[in-house]
């Protein structure tokens, strides 16, 4: 059986990935969640040659996300980043700021 516990963290991660959006994880090329829990969720994008292909999102306890992005390279972490307070309508330009990964497509409109 489910603890309440267990379904809060369950509840943070879907809504992590509800902000994030499915056209995010279709941008960045993510097939599944590789960590989730304790208000957390992580993924590896799979795109070559880019700054830093794993993200993990975390629920602080001021309401806001911290978020690390780390290059893994052979199963090992090479180098990390991490940027504290950021707000759930600013993780879409702190991933594009961070990684130079665009999540979403530019809006054309016609004249």
């Amino acid at each position: 059986m489910e603890t309440i516990r267990e379904s809060r963290e369950v509840e943070v991660c879907n809504t992590i990935a509800r902000q994030l959006g499915r056209q995010a994880f279709y941008m960045l090329n993510i097939k599944r969640y590789t960590t989730a829990g304790k208000n957390k969720l992580g993924f590896l994008a799979k795109i070559a040659g880019v700054k830093y292909n794993y993200m993990e999102i975390t629920l602080n306890s001021m309401d806001t996300y911290d978020m690390a992005f780390i290059k893994m390279h052979g199963g090992r972490e090479v180098r990390k980043e991490i940027r504290e307070g950021i707000y759930s309508d600013q993780i879409h330009e702190m991933i594009r700021e961070v990684t130079g990964m665009a999540t979403s497509l530019p809006r054309i409109t016609s004249r």
